[in-house]
């Protein structure tokens, strides 16, 4: 039960930090490259759902006893295998995962406009991601 509630919580997380991003103006362009506050919002925001999305699919391997992952992005790599996402998915989320990185650690210089241009694509993966998390029988919420 504790698990199912720990997949909710992360699961509602995803959701809550999706609409915050879509609420905050950033999917127009000229409001996000001009504006630093809605940049690191929307950022912000956006690194918070890319984690509980890592969280989630940490405690579906964890519960299944699958391969532990090497990395944030090979944790989407494992779901894929397992067929809990789907290749495409999967790749999207780990790319995100090393989006969280560079924003997290600062590896790199972040490319704001780049940013911006998936942004709307980005979510919706997100959410799928969720979508699918939820409709898997043992995990519904």
């Amino acid at each position: 039960m504790a698990d199912r509630d720990v997949l909710a919580g992360k699961l509602d997380a995803i959701r809550s930090h999706i609409d915050r991003v879509r609420r905050s103006g950033a999917l127009d362009a000229s409001r996000f490259l001009d504006d630093q506050v809605v940049q690191d919002a929307a950022l912000f925001n956006l690194v918070q759902a890319t984690q509980s999305a890592v969280d989630v699919g940490a405690v579906l391997i964890a519960l299944r006893g699958w391969e532990t992952p090497v990395s944030l992005g090979h944790t989407f790599a494992v779901l894929q295998e397992r067929g809990v996402v789907t290749k495409d998915l999967a790749t999207h989320l780990a790319e995100l995962a090393g989006l969280r990185n560079l924003l997290m650690h600062r590896y790199g210089k972040v490319d704001l406009t780049r940013v911006h241009r998936d942004l709307a694509r980005d979510l919706d993966v997100l959410d799928r991601f969720a979508s699918s998390v939820s409709s898997l029988p043992e995990t519904s919420t």
